[in-house]
């Protein structure tokens, strides 16, 4: 077994057959002295987690444009993280308050879909950016490419909530 799988099934602290085989949607984090470092995911997975993660892994390490490739001298400094998305659910508001009351900060991350157009707030960004639910789901809708306060405004916009299964692991341990 090489390294990164050694890795990452201690990682998931689970064998092959477990939630390796499920077909959730995923983010693969690296952190680095609790800043964020790289990160990757899925969130429409046809595939199953275990094939993802070996993709993500590469991905968030060497291809997240907003970062540096992460190189060998920094593995004892960084910190992985998979979050394994639930079930997505419509969030059926009918107001702006009604909607921004209908998720819990760090509990819930969001999901923004608009026709082609899709953008991932994970719930713990809200707490490492100690963020307001105004601010959380504005973020979203940046990331989305639309202004701040299009969540409310815009008529084919739908946004869901879902809840993260998250499980960490530092590279020291190895």
């Amino acid at each position: 077994m090489d390294y990164s799988k050694a890795c990452l099934l201690n990682l998931l602290n689970l064998s092959n057959d477990g939630i390796l085989k499920q077909k959730n949607p995923l983010f693969f984090s690296i952190y680095k002295q609790g800043q964020l470092r790289g990160r990757a995911g899925v969130i429409d997975s046809k595939k199953i987690i275990a094939y993802n993660l070996k993709r993500l892994v590469k991905a968030a390490a060497f291809e997240d444009p907003r970062f540096n490739p992460v190189s060998k001298e920094e593995f004892p400094e960084l910190e992985l993280e998979v979050s394994i998305l639930g079930d997505y659910e419509l969030i059926e508001a009918k107001s702006p308050h009604e909607l921004l009351d209908s998720f819990e900060l760090g509990v819930h991350g969001l999901l923004l879909r608009k026709k082609l157009i899709s953008a991932v707030s994970l719930p713990q960004e809200a707490e490492e950016g100690k963020m307001s639910r105004m601010e959380f789901v504005s973020m979203l809708c940046q990331k989305a490419g639309l202004r701040s306060l299009d969540w409310w405004k815009a008529r084919m916009l739908k946004i869901y909530r879902f809840t993260v299964l998250i499980l960490k692991e530092d590279f020291q341990k190895f």
